[in-house]
């Protein structure tokens, strides 16, 4: 998936709130998807390094010793994997969040479609049976993030991104049709 699909969501850095305006385009959504491993890289490299390069006990005043070198590695391991699970669970919220307007949205337009006739209705039922299928498959990958540890959730988060991005898509589609019909 290229992030031109990700950028149609509106994903934001600062809130990680999915959203349907395109104000935030491409760079937004590739510096949103990047920031989270980013920072887990750059906290878990910076650890490794230090711990590689302090084998052995120093001897100066005001020295740090391998033990404490351990100890920073192993805070700065730990707030990296405390960053890396809010960061999964605020995705996961805005996932939710978006997935709830759009079963609300599925809802009207299952009402809205109950009054056309003929070969609309017809036309209508068919293209709400396939995004209600989007959305079953969208919720399912939903769940399947859900599952992913904090460390392994961002490979999975670009297939949510461009299920909810269809999803909206498909729904935007039956709309204007319905406005035309």
């Amino acid at each position: 998936m290229n992030f031109r699909n990700v950028g149609k969501l509106g994903l934001t850095t600062n809130t990680a709130q999915l959203s349907t305006s395109s104000e935030s385009g491409h760079q937004a959504a590739s510096a949103f998807a990047s920031a989270g491993w980013r920072t887990a890289f750059v906290l878990l490299a910076g650890a490794a390094l230090l711990a590689a390069g302090c084998t052995q006990e120093q001897s100066p005043q005001g020295a740090v010793t391998p033990g404490e070198v351990q100890q920073e590695a192993a805070e700065a391991t730990d707030a990296a994997a405390r960053l890396a699970q809010q960061e999964k669970n605020e995705f996961l919220r805005a996932a939710e969040q978006e997935m709830s307007r759009l079963k609300s949205d599925l809802e009207v337009l299952k009402q809205q479609a109950q009054a056309a006739r003929g070969k609309t209705r017809v036309t209508l039922d068919a293209q709400i049976a396939l995004l209600e299928e989007k959305w079953n498959a969208a919720q399912a990958k939903v769940e399947a993030l859900r599952a992913q540890s904090a460390e392994a959730w961002q490979d999975m988060k670009q297939e949510v991104v461009a299920a909810l991005t269809d999803l909206r898509e498909s729904y935007q589609e039956v709309r204007r049709s319905l406005s035309q019909g």
